[in-house]
């Protein structure tokens, strides 16, 4: 029995052959005759040399094709020296991939209007070719303002790159190109929430924040248990001591004030060749000094060489998601100093799993993200790049253990 390629197969393996390149070395010779412009000025010198040696005719289309050769570069240049531009955001931060509000203000100075404009590079991979936003008319001797919304799909500091407007109106064949200005957008990365702080963190007593695994003398009651010599008569429970015939003292929440000091090592050396797992990381530094204070932590976040502090009430967490949005895609230059503090109780260090900063330091806790926990480099917290949706139970059972 004879089985019959499909057509489809057939037509799929021909247009990958006519597509391959199987010259890759010769492309710095040869591409630039992919430019539109070069295939009109060899049809124009080409039909001018038949029309001068074989028929006069073809001169004419030599000229019509000369002519909108220069129409098609000129007018582009024309165009994009005749305008002026500048982006505009609504705000200056956002998270990563909510939509933000964007403006592209076009000055006009010519007396005709123009048309074809687009904006290009600055906010979108460097490997996307489409434009970021394609301009319709715009009025002679006028300004007009275009808006469209701007959803940063990962975290950084926008423009990545230069942004620049270009058009190739009215054939295509030339495109003029111009830089612009444009306004900084911050693009925070992602945090996931965490409510629980570990209780080796209490660092010191304090009558506005509680812990319900202390006993201490504020707070909601905890429990009962025996009247031990030195305890307050205030403190005992009459119904529990009538119905045992002894003393029975109550038990309630203890204040107190977690101090953690967060180590971001993030730099290329922990993370190299693994981008996803520094993104991950990120994230990770990210939550803790966002969720922390809210569960009423004092957090020092060791970036680099610098230490920010997030104060319980939120203070410092803006400078600490900038500096996390503004890390480079390939991760620092240097590890941080894992030198601790005197004011932090508990030192977590947020690593590459593997990473043998994770293992030059005693007393702290490693939370390795990347892989999954080994043997041979024990960490406190293991963390996979692709288990972020999972890191509030696994913080909760690792905070309990």
């Amino acid at each position: 029995m004879s089985v019959q390629k499909a057509p489809g197969a057939a037509v799929e393996k021909a247009a990958g052959v006519l597509n391959h390149d199987f010259c890759p070395w010769a492309n710095r010779w040869v591409y630039w005759l992919k430019n539109p412009l070069v295939g009109l000025i060899v049809a124009a010198a080409t039909s001018a040399f038949v029309g001068a040696f074989v028929n006069p005719v073809l001169l004419l289309v030599a000229a019509c094709l000369a002519g909108a050769g220069v129409i098609g570069a000129v007018w582009p240049l024309l165009t994009i020296r005749g305008i002026e531009c500048e982006v505009k955001f609504d705000r200056r931060r956002t998270r990563c991939g909510r939509p933000v509000d964007a403006t592209l203000r076009v000055k006009n100075r010519w007396p005709w209007p123009l048309w074809g404009l687009a904006l290009r590079k600055g906010y979108t991979d460097a490997a996307d070719t489409e434009p970021v936003a394609a301009l319709g008319r715009v009025p002679a001797w006028s300004s007009a303002e275009f808006s469209w919304q701007f959803t940063p799909s990962r975290r950084g500091v926008f423009p990545v790159t230069t942004p620049e407007v270009e058009s190739a109106f009215p054939f295509g064949v030339w495109t003029a190109k111009r830089t612009i200005e444009s306004g900084r957008l911050i693009v925070w990365p992602e945090s996931h929430p965490l409510r629980n702080v570990p209780e080796v963190a209490a660092a010191d007593s304090h009558d506005e924040t509680l812990s319900d695994r202390r006993a201490g003398e504020f707070g909601d009651l905890l429990g009962v248990r025996r009247f031990r010599e030195g305890d307050s008569l205030r403190r005992v429970h009459w119904a529990q001591t009538a119905r045992h015939g002894r003393l029975i003292s109550t038990e309630r929440q203890a204040g107190a004030v977690a101090v953690i000091r967060v180590v971001a090592d993030l730099s290329a050396d922990s993370f190299r060749g693994r981008p996803e797992d520094l993104e991950a990381a990120i994230e990770v530094v990210a939550s803790l000094c966002e969720f922390l204070p809210r569960e009423h932590a004092q957090v020092e976040c060791v970036l680099g060489d610098r230490v920010l502090s997030v104060s319980a009430t939120g203070n410092g967490l803006r400078d600490v998601l900038d500096r996390l949005a503004s890390i480079p895609p390939d991760g620092q230059d240097a590890p941080p100093k894992l030198s601790r503090g005197p004011a932090a109780v508990m030192t977590l260090l947020v690593t590459a799993a593997g990473s043998p900063a994770a293992t030059r330091q005693s007393g702290v806790r490693v939370i390795a993200v990347g892989a999954e926990e080994t043997s041979s480099s024990p960490c406190w917290l293991s963390v996979p790049a692709d288990g972020l949706d999972r890191l509030e139970e696994a913080w909760r059972k690792a905070c309990y253990a």
